[in-house]
């Protein structure tokens, strides 16, 4: 139940985990040395880590954080503030980053463009209309549903494992380049069509309630799909699959209309 702490003589700190208290304030500006921030789970409107720079890790996640200059913070490698007041994020300058958890804030542009280690990036539940991942080859995990997403490219992308899209105002997504995808949801959008055929690592797909017409998951392995749910798409009335018989006796959550074929 801390609501002040007083750090101001321990300059040598290099650890600091003090979430899930009262706090409303923190001041670290003599704790040059620190490398690890946990102050998660607080009431912090503001946190200054100007003077912190060799931070490498700052989780600062659930406050009313507002605004957050990490441009000091060059060598920080994980960033996990979800859930606080965020309209605006800049990481231009913190290219060491590998895991970016932003979501559940009030942002409406992310510039990743210098972010080339990036693996993890969680940026749903946001304000977010657009997403450039041209230059986040290593990305692995990616998060952005629940935005205003209208086009996502992902062509830069292929060790994507998991990818969720849903709740966007998607028409199109082209992943057939990510050849390891796992999980892929893009619930809640207007897609029209999927090419899943070379998706072979996929073991769960949702892709209810959209315009879908075609869905293409031909990928030479779907026993291995365990989660598979096509619901709420009243113009989609074939699926090609690998075995017609298999998908019919497996994959049950699709409109009285849709059925599998070898060849739609």
């Amino acid at each position: 139940q801390l609501t002040n702490l007083d750090l101001s003589n321990n300059i040598n700190l290099t650890d600091l985990w003090c979430g899930d208290n009262q706090l409303v304030n923190l001041d670290l500006s003599n704790n040059t040395a620190l490398t690890m921030l946990h102050c998660g789970i607080n009431q912090l409107t503001s946190l200054d880590v100007s003077q912190n720079s060799a931070l490498i890790g700052i989780a600062c996640y659930v406050n009313p954080i507002t605004n957050l200059d990490i441009s000091q913070n060059t060598s920080l490698s994980w960033l996990y503030c979800f859930s606080n007041q965020l309209t605006s994020l800049d990481v231009t300058n913190n290219t060491a980053l590998y895991d970016i958890r932003c979501h559940n804030n009030q942002l409406t542009s992310l510039d990743l463009s210098q972010n080339t280690a990036l693996s993890v990036l969680l940026c749903q539940d946001n304000n977010l209309n657009n997403l450039d991942l041209s230059n986040n080859p290593s990305l692995r995990v990616l998060y952005c549903e629940k935005n205003q997403i209208t086009n996502l490219n992902v062509s830069n992308n292929s060790q994507l494992v998991e990818l969720k899209v849903y709740n966007n105002q998607l028409t199109n997504i082209n992943i057939n380049s990510a050849d390891d995808l796992i999980w892929f949801s893009c619930d809640n959008n207007q897609i029209t069509s999927l090419d899943l055929s070379q998706n072979t690592a996929l073991t769960s797909l949702y892709c209810r309630n959209n315009q879908l017409t075609s869905i293409d998951l031909r990928n030479g392995n779907n026993t291995n799909i365990t989660n598979f749910y096509a619901t709420g798409n009243p113009n989609l009335y074939c699926i090609d699959v690998d075995d017609p018989i298999y998908s019919t006796a497996n994959w049950t959550n699709i409109d009285a209309q849709t059925s599998f074929s070898s060849n739609c």
